[in-house]
Parts: C-alpha cells; sequence; structure tokens
C-alpha cells in the first residue's frame, strides 16, 4: 500500500484544492464513452448511472457527477446531429461558412451551409480544376450553387481519424465540386472588411514580401499566404504552430496589455484599483484581437482561459492555477462536445499549462520566468505531439526554446503597434512594419539554411516513439510536481509574513 501513498495524496490535495479538476476528468470519461454509444444505448447508461447515483452514491463525488454530466451531453451531441447526405450529382444552394483554404494552384477547400431545405446542415465543399474566375475570389459568406457528388458522414469508431473530426464539426457529408456557379450574392462581415484592411496596410507598407506574409499569417491567422516551401520547412523544423493564432499568440497580448495598463495606471492615478483596470482592458483587447483574427477556433480556446482568469482576478477569487485552468477547460468540453479529441485544444491548454507552471518555477525573476515557460511550454506540447503523430525533430528543440518565443512577440506585439500607427498614418508605424517583414525575411532565411544542413523531422513508430514519449512524460511531471512545491512554499511564506 505504501507504493500508492504518492497517488492517494494527489488525490486528496485535487480533491480539497481543485475540485474542478476532477469535474473536468469525469467530463472527459463520460463523453469518452458517450462517443461509442448510440443515442439509445447513451439513454440506458445515463439512466444506469442515474440509478447508481440515487441509491449507491448519495453524495456523488466530483468524478461520478462529472461523468453524469459528460454522458449527458455526448447523448444530446448525438441526438442534435444532422443525418448523413449522400448522392451523385447533387445540386446545392449555399452559403460559404468559413474562409476558403487554397492549398494547391486550382484548388479552393470551404465549408458550406445548405440554404434550402429542411435540413440546413454543413457540408465540406472540395473545388480542384473548375474556372478561376468562379471559385479564385471566393469569400466567407457568398451564396452560390454547387454540383457534384457528396459522400455521406457517419460517426465512425476511431474519434481520432478524419470522418470523426468531420462529424464532430456538424458535416453532413463532403462534395467533390464539379462545377461552382459565380456567387448570387455577398455577404461579407465587418471582421472580413477589416482583415482585407488589415491585408492592404501591409502590402502598402512591405509590398508583396515574404516577410509580411509572414507577419500576416503569425499576428492575424491568414491563410494561404506563405508559399508551399515556406509552409514544409517550418513543418520540417517543428514551427508550424507559429503559423496558427492559438493560445499563445492570445495569451501574449493579454499580458503585454496587462503589464502596459497596470504600469500606466498606477503612475497616473495612485488610488484607482490598477488590477481591475488592467484585467478589464486587457480582456477586451485580447476580445478583439480574437474577432480580427476571425474567431478561430484556437483563439476561442484561448479566450475562454483568459475569461477564466480574468473572472478570478476581479472577484478577488485567490484559487490555484490549475484550479482555473481546469474551469476553462470543462467549459470547453461542454461548448463544444468531444472537445478533447481535438490535438487543437490538447496543444492549446498544454501551452496554458506550460506558461502557468514556468511562471511559479521562474519566481519573481523576468529572465528566469521566461526560460521555465519556454521550457515547460516546449516540454508539455512535444509530448502530444510525439503521442499523437510520432513526429519529433531535433533541431525543433532548440529552435522552441529560443526562437519561438521572441519571434512571437516581435510579430504579436511589435509588429500589431506598427500596422496601428500605420492604420492612422503615425509616424513610425510604415518604418516598424518595414522592420518586422525585415527581420521575418531574415529569420526565414536562416531556417531555410537549417533545415538543408541539419535535417528535418523524422517519424517515430513503434518503441522509439513510446520511449520518447515516455521521456517527454515523465520529465513533463517531474516539472508539475516541482511547480506544486514551489506554489506551496511561496503560499506558506506569504502567510508567515
Amino acid at each position: 500500500m505504501g507504493a500508492f501513498n504518492p497517488v492517494v495524496r494527489a488525490w486528496l490535495s485535487a480533491r480539497h484544492h481543485c475540485p474542478a479538476v476532477l469535474v473536468t476528468i469525469g467530463v472527459t470519461i463520460g463523453q469518452m464513452v458517450g462517443w461509442f454509444c448510440s443515442f439509445s444505448e447513451g439513454l440506458c447508461a445515463l439512466m444506469g448511472l442515474g440509478l447508481l447515483v440515487c441509491f449507491v452514491y448519495r453524495r456523488p463525488g466530483a468524478l461520478i457527477s462529472g461523468a453524469l454530466l459528460g454522458l449527458m451531453t455526448a447523448t444530446l451531441s448525438t441526438a442534435e446531429h444532422s443525418p448523413p447526405l449522400e448522392g451523385r450529382d447533387l445540386e446545392l444552394l449555399v452559403r460559404i461558412e468559413e474562409i476558403p483554404t487554397r492549398r494547391a494552384p486550382g484548388e479552393v477547400s470551404f465549408v458550406a451551409r445548405e440554404m434550402v431545405g429542411q435540413i440546413r446542415g454543413l457540408v465540406r465543399c472540395r473545388a480542384v480544376d473548375l474556372p478561376w474566375r468562379n471559385t479564385g475570389a471566393l469569400q466567407r459568406g457568398d451564396l452560390l450553387w454547387v454540383r457534384g457528388d457528396v459522400r455521406g458522414i457517419e460517426r465512425p469508431r476511431n474519434p481520432l481519424s478524419w470522418e470523426g473530426w468531420l462529424w464532430r464539426r456538424g458535416m453532413r457529408g463532403e462534395m467533390k465540386v464539379v462545377f461552382a456557379s459565380r456567387p448570387v450574392s455577398h455577404g461579407a462581415t465587418v471582421v472580413d472588411e477589416v482583415r482585407d484592411g488589415i491585408d492592404r496596410l501591409v502590402r502598402d507598407a512591405v509590398g508583396e514580401s515574404r516577410g509580411g506574409a509572414l507577419f500576416l499569417s503569425m499576428a492575424f491567422g491568414f491563410r494561404d499566404v506563405l508559399s508551399s516551401p515556406v509552409e514544409g520547412m517550418f513543418s520540417s523544423l517543428g514551427l508550424s504552430h507559429l503559423l496558427v493564432v492559438s493560445g499563445y499568440q492570445v495569451s501574449l497580448v493579454f499580458g503585454v496589455v496587462f503589464a502596459v495598463v497596470t504600469r500606466g495606471a498606477s503612475m497616473m492615478f495612485p488610488v484607482l484599483a490598477t488590477r481591475n483596470v488592467a484585467t478589464s482592458v486587457s480582456f477586451v483587447v485580447a476580445s478583439l484581437y480574437v474577432v480580427v483574427v476571425g474567431s478561430e477556433m484556437s483563439a476561442l480556446r484561448a479566450l475562454i482561459a483568459a475569461a477564466c482568469l480574468c473572472a478570478a482576478l476581479l472577484l478577488d477569487r485567490r484559487h490555484g492555477f490549475f484550479q482555473r485552468w481546469a474551469v476553462a477547460l470543462l467549459i470547453m468540453e461542454l461548448v463544444w462536445t468531444w472537445a478533447f479529441f481535438e490535438i487543437g485544444v490538447l496543444l492549446t491548454f498544454a501551452a496554458l499549462a506550460g506558461i502557468g507552471m514556468g511562471s511559479i518555477l521562474g519566481g519573481r525573476s523576468r529572465f528566469g520566468s521566461t526560460v521555465w515557460v519556454g521550457v515547460c511550454v516546449w516540454l508539455l506540447t512535444s509530448a502530444i505531439v510525439v503521442m499523437w503523430s510520432g513526429t519529433f525533430s531535433a533541431i525543433g528543440v532548440v529552435l522552441n526554446l529560443f526562437l519561438a518565443g521572441p519571434w512571437s512577440v516581435l510579430n504579436c506585439t511589435v509588429g500589431v503597434v506598427g500596422i496601428l500607427l500605420h492604420a492612422v498614418r503615425l509616424w513610425p508605424g510604415r518604418e516598424i512594419l518595414s522592420f518586422v517583414a525585415f527581420c521575418n525575411e531574415e529569420i526565414t532565411e536562416v531556417l531555410f539554411f537549417v533545415s538543408r544542413s541539419l535535417g528535418s523531422s523524422t517519424e517515430l513508430e513503434g518503441a522509439p516513439r513510446l520511449m520518447v514519449s515516455l521521456i517527454f512524460s515523465l520529465a513533463a511531471c517531474v516539472c508539475i510536481v516541482a511547480a506544486c512545491k514551489r506554489h506551496r512554499v511561496t503560499m506558506a511564506t506569504r502567510l508567515v509574513r
């Protein structure tokens, strides 16, 4: 029994200090079970678990309550899902719901919603080698006719498959488009117009340069603005996450605004509750940033986490970091059922956990906190990537530790300030954008040299993959334990003082 004492102590500590962690674990287990159940099987499981709670566990714990809640949300999601759409040579009137992607010349893919019929579900359309005048300029909000063969999407047994990902997003089918009309109407939103304005401002300042395209991709999540060799190089070096606006970028914007407003408000208004003002302003700015990015799922995940942090700060609730982290993940799983199966969700919350752990381990030292944040984020995200896909890049270890953070800061803070100044025609907006684009160009050239000289990522399989995953996981566990001990020591010191 002595071998299980650390596990028992960890369980009791989590139940006392971080009850949301146990609820989140229970919700995850319940939704996992619900994935493999039909609607009728889910109802039966709900009834059985409900009877168990009523007659056996009169006061169910956080884990059982979470499992019941997770199974309930999974069953409801199964019932609400639209039936699959399948047929040959179907003609549909659709509205484009997301920004179209163009991975190769002559190809465009987009998610569209049916506009005719009782069921107005989502269909993923892929058009290849169609007339450019019809599909080359498609935008989100366009209404058009499409025709082609549709393959129905049903829930597969494997939740991590491509079909499983499409099914969770509510897709009824995949269409291979053989004809697409010109848009019947355009429905561009204010956000689309703002993004077009950002694109014009960047091109006005730096032209059609690769550095400007990298800024658009890294700071605002623009798709298909980079060439295939550049995207391939980022992927081979394990830096693809820099081309997607995720939790790291949103947290960076929130943190920078919080620091600036806190310093400025304390100097100008000493009697003002600077923390509350800084928290509110930071959250508003981060929300606007997410809206401009286009409300991508990765950015929304980080915004939910930031909202939980803001609530804790404004209400003066001194909960631990893992309590707030677990609450944010719990909200994610309740809003987007089966979110735990998404690699993006795992990477986002691993990055957020790494930021929190690194801040604790670094203490009051800014340099130490920066280093520890980089180490912890890299360990947690690398463990997930290796376990998920088996991809590992030795040189990517160094690049993620010493390059990813400063490069993101350059684009997401310095570059954003530059484009705001350039938008109102103030100096030195254009100069800042030119500097950021120049740095992006030079860093990319160095990365191309590194990729050619030192090789790219390797695909691990079998025992090596298991061994590397285990090493990363053990190292991450060591950092988690060290952060928990450091946090307890810090809190005890504060109480003594």
